[in-house]
């Protein structure tokens, strides 16, 4: 999350806070122990202090507020998966711009069941999972035995995904599981 300005400012109101009450509290501390009056810059401190001290707290309660707003909605630019053959035609298409995770491999514990896309053998039933994790989608492979590839846009290399090993998916890259080639979209 990027929330660096967010960071900035909140550290800034603290330090001003923390200079205008020392300040404060120095003339007030004067003021007492030698019997002087009260200065106005300590007054205009003290007010631009709590000022400041309410602003950083409005700006946390942001923070931790708008990450909840956001999660509620998949941001990503990544919408679609699309199942080609190895020549190109279009198998399937799946939007998956409303799940968290998806599951692909054989039988009803997987959210794809590919084994009508190749031969049974050849898929795991739990083959490789994508998971959607600060608005951001993830390919893992999840079993040793068998395959996951990735390939990424401008890469002719297609890398052979390590056992449970988040990847980090961009638009127009293609998964490899068994024959079928998986273009995200």
């Amino acid at each position: 999350m990027k929330y660096d300005k967010f960071v900035i400012w909140i550290s800034v109101c603290f330090v001003i806070f923390f200079f205008g009450m020392s300040v404060y509290l120095y003339e007030a501390l004067q003021a007492v122990l030698f019997n002087t009056g009260y200065r106005s810059l300590g007054y205009t401190l003290m007010a631009l202090s709590i000022f400041f001290l309410t602003m950083s707290t409005v700006t946390i309660v942001y923070i931790i507020q708008k990450p909840k707003e956001i999660e509620k909605k998949n941001i990503s630019s990544i919408s679609n998966l699309v199942f080609t053959s190895d020549v190109g035609e279009i198998k399937k298409e799946l939007d998956i711009s409303e799940k968290q995770s998806v599951l692909m491999g054989k039988g009803e514990m997987a959210d794809i069941d590919l084994s009508y896309l190749v031969e049974e053998h050849s898929i795991a039933t739990e083959h490789a999972i994508l998971n959607f994790v600060g608005h951001y989608w993830y390919i893992e492979a999840v079993t040793e035995n068998y395959k996951v590839g990735l390939r990424r846009e401008y890469d002719d290399t297609t890398y052979k995904l390590k056992y449970f090993t988040p990847y980090k998916l961009t638009v127009n890259d293609i998964i490899y599981i068994s024959d079928i080639k998986i273009i995200v979209k």
